[in-house]
C-alpha cells in the first residue's frame, strides 16, 4: 500500500491543487496535507520495509529449502543497515541508527545464535566455508569473527565425525567389513611374511584416512555457481550422494529444518492464518484430547471423592449421564 501511495505522488499533487474537499478532509484527520518531507520520508521507508519483505519471503517459505539461505538472508539485512547509516538522506540515516540497535540486540552476539545456521550455509555448494568465512569477516571485528569461525569448523567437524560413526554402526556394511576382516585374517594367516602384514595394515589404514578426508574434499571442490537462477541444492545433494556420502546424509537432515515457523502466507496474509496441509495435520479428534489432557494437567489437586465417583459410574453405566469435556 505505502509502494502504491508513493509512486501516485504526483496524482496526489494534483489532487491537492484541485479538490477542496481532499485538503479539508485530510487537514481534519491528519491535520494536514502529505509534504514534500513526508513524501521523502514515505519514499525512504517503502525502499527499507521491501528489503525487510524480500527475506522475509525467502526465509519462511513453506515449499522449498531454507535453512541453507538463512544467513544470507539475515547478514544481508545487517549490511543494509550498515549501508544506510552511511548515506546523507537524514531519513534513512535517522532509521538505520534505529535499526542497527535491534539488530545488534539479537545478532551482535553471536554466542546466543544458533551455530547450526552457519554449518547448513557450508553444505550449500555455492557459498562452502569460504563465503561463510568472508561474511563473518565482514560482519563482526577481528577478534570476534575469529572465535565464530573457530567454532564453527569445530562443530562442522563433530558433525561430520558423528555421522560417520552412524554410518560405521550400519549393521549392512558392519556385516560386510566384517566379512572382509575375517576374509583377510585368514590370508594374513596364510602368508609367511611379517613385511606384507605391516604393508597391508599400512594400507587399511590410508584407507580411513580417505574415509575421514570427505569433508576436506568438498570444501577444497571448485563452488557452484551462485548466480544460477535454477540452481536446486537439494537435486545437487541427490546427483553427488555417491561421491559425497557421509556429508550427503548431513546436508538431508539439515535442509530439511524450516528456519520459520510461519509461512510467508500467513505472515503477510490479511485473511487471516494459513496453513497448509502439513502445518494442519491434527485431527479435530486428537486436538480435542491434547486440549483436554492439558486441561487436567494444570488443575489443582483435589482429593477424590469415592462416593462421588461411584455414582457417576452407575450413571455412565445406566445411560443417563453424559460426558462433558472441559476445555481451556
Amino acid at each position: 500500500m505505502l509502494q502504491a501511495a508513493v509512486s501516485l505522488k504526483k496524482g496526489f499533487d494534483m489532487l491537492e491543487l484541485e479538490d477542496e474537499k481532499y485538503v479539508a478532509e485530510l487537514t481534519r484527520i491528519c491535520e494536514a496535507v502529505p509534504s514534500e518531507t513526508d513524501w521523502s520520508y514515505a519514499t525512504a521507508l517503502s525502499e527499507i520495509l521491501q528489503y525487510f519483505y524480500d527475506a522475509t519471503v525467502n526465509i519462511s517459505g513453506s515449499k522449498y529449502v531454507t535453512g541453507n539461505t538463512y544467513m544470507k538472508e539475515i547478514f544481508g539485512v545487517g549490511w543494509m543497515i550498515v549501508k544506510m547509516d552511511t548515506l546523507e538522506d537524514t531519513h534513512k540515516k535517522a532509521m538505520a541508527e534505529k535499526m542497527k540497535l535491534k539488530f545488534y540486540k539479537y545478532w551482535g552476539n553471536f554466542d546466543n545464535t544458533n551455530i547450526m545456521i552457519y554449518v547448513v550455509a557450508v553444505l550449500d555448494p555455492r557459498y562452502k566455508i569460504r563465503w561463510v568465512k568472508w561474511m563473518i569477516e565482514g560482519t563482526y571485528p577481528s577478534y570476534e569473527a575469529n572465535c565464530l569461525i573457530d567454532k564453527i569448523t569445530y562443530a562442522l567437524d563433530r558433525l561430520f565425525a558423528y555421522y560417520l560413526s552412524l554410518q560405521s554402526q550400519d549393521p549392512v556394511e558392519s556385516s560386510q567389513r566384517k566379512r572382509v576382516s575375517e576374509s583377510q585374517s585368514k590370508d594374513k594367516e596364510k602368508r609367511h611374511s611379517l613385511m606384507d602384514a605391516m604393508f597391508d595394515d599400512a594400507e587399511e589404514s590410508e584407507g580411513a584416512e580417505i574415509i575421514k578426508s570427505e569433508l576436506e574434499s568438498y570444501l577444497d571442490d571448485i563452488r557452484e555457481d551462485r548466480k544460477n537462477p535454477n540452481f536446486k541444492i537439494l537435486d545437487w545433494w541427490k546427483t553427488t550422494r555417491s561421491k559425497y556420502k557421509i556429508l550427503s546424509l548431513m546436508a538431508r537432515d539439515l535442509l530439511a529444518i524450516h528456519v520459520s515457523t510461519v509461512a510467508s502466507e500467513s505472515a503477510f496474509s490479511t485473511g487471516g492464518r494459513v496453513l497448509d496441509r502439513f502445518r494442519s495435520s491434527l485431527t479435530p479428534r486428537t486436538v480435542e484430547a491434547l486440549i483436554c489432557t492439558q486441561d487436567w494437567y494444570r488443575d489443582d489437586e483435589e482429593d477424590l471423592n469415592v462416593e462421588e465417583l461411584l455414582d457417576e459410574l452407575e450413571n455412565i453405566e445406566s445411560g443417563s449421564y453424559f460426558i462433558n469435556f472441559p476445555l481451556l
